[in-house]
């Protein structure tokens, strides 16, 4: 199984994938062009072209502007599942495994891809129970 687990990339990824929906305009397109060069007024036009090529598989560029660039990028990730989960609580299921509370790979999978866990046999109700934020913390 995979080792290499990141929780806020991966809320990002499903969220991303299964919610697109909750996005609005700006977290639509992300972070755009004009949104980079306002952040980071030290990058240049070519800089922030070379990172959105590089984002499509392009060239390389200079690693303090790919720091800074990925630190406007974190945090705008940041804000925008911090106000997804604020905004649309109801709305939003984060399917985790139960065993170890990672997030599966779409909302009615019943089987954890990061540990291998399967709960196919456990009814509906049972494993939605079993993720309640309760039941987790009894958990931990």
């Amino acid at each position: 199984m995979n080792d290499s687990y990141n929780d806020e990339a991966e809320t990002w990824r499903y969220i991303g994938r299964w919610y697109k929906h909750l996005f609005n305009e700006n977290e639509r397109f992300g972070p755009s062009f004009l949104r980079l060069q306002e952040l980071v007024p030290e990058a240049s036009l070519s800089d922030i072209k070379a990172v959105l090529a590089e984002y499509h598989g392009g060239k390389r560029m200079s690693q303090p502007v790919v720091r800074k660039l990925q630190e406007v990028v974190d945090e705008f990730t940041r804000q925008t599942i911090d106000r997804i989960q604020r905004e649309h609580r109801g709305d939003l299921f984060v399917n985790r495994c139960p065993a170890c509370q990672r997030i599966v790979a779409s909302p009615s999978a019943k089987q954890c891809l990061w540990c291998g866990h399967d709960w196919h046999s456990v009814t509906t109700n049972e494993s939605n129970e079993a993720r309640t934020p309760e039941k987790r913390r009894d958990a931990t």
